[in-house]
C-alpha cells in the first residue's frame, strides 16, 4: 500500500489539537473541515508521514523504507516563507534563505543541496539521510536541528564534508 505523506504548510501556524502524543501543526488559514481531515491524517498516519521533517521522532525501519521510496524534495519547504528562522544577533536579526539549499561549485555554477530540509515548524533546517540513517548517539546539529545563521555556510559546507554525512548519504 502506498502513502501519501501529510502536506504540512508553510504559512504561519498555530496549534489546532493533539493526538496522543503530537500536537498538529496547521496553516491558520485552513477551515475547520479541512484541519479535521488533516488532524485525523496525521493521527493516522503518525508524525514520521509528515513533510515537517522538524516533527520526526524515534525513526523506524518502516519510516525508512517509506522515505527512502520518496522524492526528499517534499520535505524540503523550498518555497517557503522562512520567517520563523528568525534569530536575534546583537543588532541584527538573521534568518534561512533559499539561497542557503545551495553551494557554488568550482566552475562557477549552483549545486541544489538536495539533502538540506528546512522545518517551518520549528525554523531550523536538518540532514535528510542523517535524520533517516544517523547514529542516535553521536547526532549533529542537523539532526537536532541547526539555526546558526551568522555560521550557516561553513557549517552547512562542514555538514556536507562530514565523515558520518558522506556514509549516510
Amino acid at each position: 500500500m502506498v502513502v501519501d505523506p501529510v502536506e504540512v504548510p508553510c504559512e504561519p501556524f498555530e496549534q489546532i489539537g493533539h493526538d496522543q502524543e503530537t500536537a498538529t501543526l496547521v496553516g491558520a488559514e485552513e477551515s475547520e473541515a479541512e484541519t479535521e481531515v488533516i488532524h485525523q491524517n496525521v493521527v493516522h498516519l503518525g508524525v514520521e508521514y509528515q513533510n515537517d521533517i522538524g516533527l520526526w521522532q524515534n525513526i523506524t525501519n518502516e519510516m525508512q523504507d517509506f522515505w527512502c521510496t520518496r522524492d526528499p524534495n517534499e520535505c524540503q519547504h523550498f518555497e517557503c516563507d522562512f520567517s520563523a528562522s528568525s534569530r536575534q544577533y546583537d543588532d541584527s536579526k538573521r534568518l534561512f534563505s533559499q539561497s542557503m539549499f545551495f553551494r557554488k561549485h568550482i566552475s562557477g555554477g549552483k549545486i541544489k543541496l538536495e539533502w538540506l530540509m528546512y522545518s517551518p515548524s520549528t525554523g531550523k533546517v536538518y540532514c535528510f539521510p542523517c535524520i533517516l540513517f544517523g547514529e542516535a548517539q553521536n547526532r549533529s546539529h542537523f539532526q537536532t536541528g541547526f539555526s546558526d545563521w551568522k555560521n550557516a555556510l561553513h557549517r552547512i559546507q562542514s555538514q556536507e564534508n562530514n565523515a558520518t554525512h558522506r556514509e549516510c548519504v
